[in-house]
């Protein structure tokens, strides 16, 4: 009986069983969001989405202005308020957030940082599949945000 018992529970936890949550890595560094010589701290948002279609023909603007009307259909949820602080290169801790809960239907993580510049390169909102978000550490730097290896 115990036997069954444990089999039963390894299977469950070999069937496609999906993550609740996920921890998000965030770096913030200098110089970042420049305002009179000095790094400032950058207030993100961080969307769980169903796909990146309508994500990516989307702006940064768009979608912190209205995600409703910007993401449609593929909007699951945001999370608001959050606050990346700048940090030195050399000292850096960076920041975790966890999502939890993470929506089963959730396929893609859309992140948006507010910057008050604006820069040429890069962009100010990034998406990545829930798999690469958990391995990946998004990175703040100038005026738009990057993903790289943790």
């Amino acid at each position: 009986m115990r036997t069954v018992l444990a089999l039963a529970i390894v299977a469950l936890c070999f069937c496609g069983c999906a993550a609740t949550s996920i921890d998000l890595k965030f770096l913030s560094i200098e110089p970042v969001n420049v305002a009179e010589g000095k790094s400032r701290v950058v207030d993100i948002r961080i969307y769980q989405l169903k796909d990146s279609a309508k994500w990516e023909a989307s702006t940064a603007a768009a979608i912190w202005d209205d995600p409703k009307a910007a993401l449609a259909e593929s909007l699951i949820e945001v999370k608001q308020g959050e606050s990346i602080f700048p940090e030195k290169a050399d000292n850096a801790q960076g920041k975790t957030i966890t999502l939890d809960p993470l929506s089963a239907e959730c396929k893609f993580i859309g992140i948006v940082a507010q910057f008050g510049g604006e820069d040429t390169v890069g962009k100010p909102f990034i998406v990545a599949t829930v798999d690469e978000a958990d391995d990946v550490v998004f990175k703040l730097t100038g005026y738009h945000i990057a993903k790289s290896a943790k």
